[in-house]
């Protein structure tokens, strides 16, 4: 009795201060794990280079590069530069909410009050950052390979796609499209009267002390920066793909790891970044706040997308160029967010990659990594693919004896004839205008994405329309006699 009498206070003492202490949003993440995680994923997914930078309760905690920046074997660190992507996107939308914010412009106002020559009265300002505007997917793409550079590159692009036949009316209704983020940067730059890279310099990247981050590929190169690659059958090939500079506001700026933490600090900690606020706390809920339905389970808020995916409450954006991979993902159960940017990519394997960044995500989250699936749609492209190129060879073989046989004077099936030269123009018809279709680019956009898909695919395509021309022309020939 005595004991317990002498232990009382004690124990009063070590439960009060457990009730009093602040309550930790999880065990702090193990980085030991996570670094042997991602350096392990990183060479099984033939990824040159990838860095990480990880943000928990306001503050970075964890900056760390993996592999190599290009063919001189440079390792990758955490400020190695490499090229966003639609990551990008949420820059622009922070950028144009600044601007709400001063009185410069009202996000319910139509878009055409700040752009006269834009044409669309029905779509506003919410309408292009909530990606409801009903601008199509493909006219975001059109351009993605113009490596046009001059001072006016944004306004261009942004015309060209104004003018371009839209989907459906402004609405409700999501359409993913690169052409809306265009469009903001055009606005950003008539509202402001700076170019895009001139205002993001003053008001974003100086206050976040985002040092070597640039809205200009020329000055990403001088400052130094990771070779991109594009990924051939899971295997790394070099590729400096076209900048097309217009494109920047939806995603092309380049940054590094250690920048992007900045940045993702502001966005967790209510605008604010190192005592600079770049905007109101409502500010940033309002970039946050999901709007019109992205998936089963995802909304598009404002360069960002707000939801849940594999099991975690998240605020995120992928980005994709041809030859670069981003995520951005914030966990605001956990009071975590960070950012994996690779120096590869492709249509096919870049699911690898996304795949690598949940797999980070949920680490961080004191979750296991999840097995590796690759999406449906993908198996059905690369099925379709490899189907086509087959049938063509096959097709082509049929073509080439028919013709043989005909020139011998032997006798052909004209019945059989036609049925080849049909199928073959189906096959042209299905990789010539239906793949470009359903990929929602043209060609070359394609071929730039997807090379180890695309090529094979267009190739079989050329190759089916021209055998069907030789065909029908051939079998228009009278035969010579036996």
């Amino acid at each position: 009795m005595k004991l317990i009498s002498l232990c009382s206070p004690i124990l009063v003492l070590v439960l009060l201060g457990a009730l009093c202490a602040p309550v930790s949003a999880g065990a702090a993440p193990d980085f030991a794990a996570l670094d042997a995680y991602l350096e392990q994923q990183r060479a099984a997914a033939h990824v040159p280079g990838l860095a990480i930078g990880v943000v928990q309760g306001g503050e970075i905690v964890h900056l760390q590069g993996y592999g190599v920046t290009g063919p001189s074997g440079q390792a990758v660190t955490p400020q190695t530069n490499f090229i966003l992507g639609s990551v990008t996107k949420g820059v622009t939308a922070l950028a144009v909410m600044q601007l709400v914010e001063a009185g410069q412009v009202d996000l319910e106002a139509p878009v055409d009050e700040y752009l006269p020559w834009f044409g669309l009265s029905d779509v506003t300002v919410r309408h292009l950052l909530n990606q409801t505007s009903g601008i199509s997917t493909r006219t975001g793409r059109l351009w993605m390979t113009d490596t046009y550079r001059e001072q006016d590159a944004i306004a261009r692009h942004a015309q060209k796609m104004s003018a371009q036949p839209r989907t459906r009316p402004a609405g409700d209704v999501y359409e993913y499209s690169n052409a809306n983020y265009v469009i903001l940067g055009a606005l950003i730059e008539a509202v402001s009267g700076q170019t895009y890279e001139q205002y993001l310099a003053a008001h974003i990247f100086e206050p976040l002390a985002m040092r070597r981050t640039y809205a200009h590929e020329l000055e990403a190169e001088v400052d130094g920066m990771s070779s991109g690659y594009v990924q051939w059958l899971g295997a790394p090939l070099r590729l400096h793909a076209p900048y097309p500079a217009g494109d920047v506001p939806a995603g092309y700026l380049v940054t590094n790891a250690e920048d992007m933490a900045h940045y993702l600090v502001a966005q967790m900690n209510g605008g604010a970044y190192d005592g600079q606020q770049v905007l109101s706390a409502a500010g940033v809920q309002t970039l946050h706040t999901g709007a019109a339905p992205s998936s089963a389970v995802t909304k598009y808020a404002m360069g960002w997308e707000v939801g849940t995916h594999q099991g975690l409450v998240v605020i995120d954006h992928r980005g994709d160029v041809a030859n670069y991979h981003t995520n951005i993902i914030l966990l605001p159960e956990h009071e975590l967010g960070l950012v994996l940017l690779a120096n590869a990519n492709s249509t096919v394997h870049g699911e690898r990659i996304n795949q690598i960044a949940w797999d980070a995500a949920r680490l961080l989250a004191g979750l296991k990594p999840l097995p590796l699936e690759p999406e449906p749609m993908i198996r059905v492209v690369i099925g379709f693919v490899a189907a086509v190129v087959l049938a063509t060879l096959v097709l082509i073989g049929l073509s080439v004896r028919t013709l043989r046989r005909r020139a011998a004077g032997r006798k052909t099936s004209r019945v059989g004839a036609a049925a080849l030269v049909l199928l073959l123009a189906l096959i042209a018809a299905l990789t010539l205008i239906g793949m470009p279709a359903m990929f929602g680019a043209p060609i070359p956009v394609m071929l730039l994405f997807s090379p180890d898909l695309g090529w094979p695919a267009i190739g079989a395509g050329v190759l089916a329309g021209v055998g069907a021309l030789l065909l029908v022309g051939l079998l228009a020939v009278r035969p010579r006699a036996a």
